[in-house]
């Protein structure tokens, strides 16, 4: 294995296999999109991957760059996000563990719309489009398994922007809370209020009301500025179900 060091990425060249930072596993065996392959053709993707450690606060792709590869994200979080004329940011999304960036360009010849920023320490791993189609060419299942994860990305893209359409906040906000939730294992979301109004657009004055609102009704609790902890996801959905 080697490494070398470049503007905060330790790049990182190994056989995955031999990988301690996937637990001794390849890192697709643990993606929907990959998981039904055989070892033997999870590791033939792998040939020509990169691996990469980064730390917090790293723009790791940019806005225009070409879309010719995806990342798996092995641990920790970033954040997809673009900027207007006067500099003020829009966060398009938060992507956590196990989650892929760019497969939604996977059938498109075209640049990143937006850039990818890493919110803290995390590793990664990319694969080139030109790998999965050679597999997706020799592998019908494959290929199948590509349109049925473009079709749920697109079919969660449509979600999140009704959730946005929506113009009750106490809504918006619990809804994308439960988007969240059902990422994470123990219930506990990385995100600071800022991100949150960021991602929802509402002013963090709002988010706040709301959230300490929730935290009275029991359906969560905040763990000290960038953590909340889902504690009764029912309640929340009655919330829902009742607008």
């Amino acid at each position: 294995m080697s490494k070398r060091s470049r503007g905060g990425i330790l790049m990182i060249n190994h056989n995955c296999y031999n990988c301690t930072t996937c637990e001794n596993r390849l890192c697709i065996a643990k993606i929907p999109l990959f998981e039904e392959l055989s070892k033997t053709e999870q590791q033939e993707i792998f040939d020509g991957a990169l691996h990469f450690d980064c730390e917090q606060g790293i723009t790791i792709v940019n806005e225009g760059d070409k879309a010719n590869y995806i990342l798996i994200l092995r641990e920790g979080k970033v954040k997809l996000n673009r900027f207007d004329l006067d500099g003020k940011e829009y966060i398009l999304d938060i992507k956590v563990k196990k989650d892929l960036v760019g497969d939604e360009y996977l059938l498109k010849n075209t640049n990143f719309n937006y850039n990818v920023e890493t919110i803290e320490a995390s590793k990664f791993c990319k694969i080139s489009t030109k790998v999965l189609f050679d597999k997706a060419k020799k592998n019908p299942d494959f290929s199948e398994k590509m349109i049925i994860n473009l079709a749920s990305e697109l079919q969660e893209s449509n979600n999140k922007l009704l959730l946005m359409m929506e113009t009750n906040a106490l809504f918006r906000i619990v809804g994308f809370l439960l988007r969240q939730n059902r990422k994470v294992a123990n219930g506990e979301i990385i995100l600071s209020l800022d991100d949150l109004a960021g991602l929802i657009n509402l002013r963090k004055e709002t988010v706040s009301r709301k959230i300490k609102l929730l935290e009275k009704q029991g359906c969560l609790k905040r763990i000290g500025h960038k953590k909340i902890k889902i504690l009764d996801s029912d309640k929340l959905e009655d919330i829902l179900t009742s607008y």
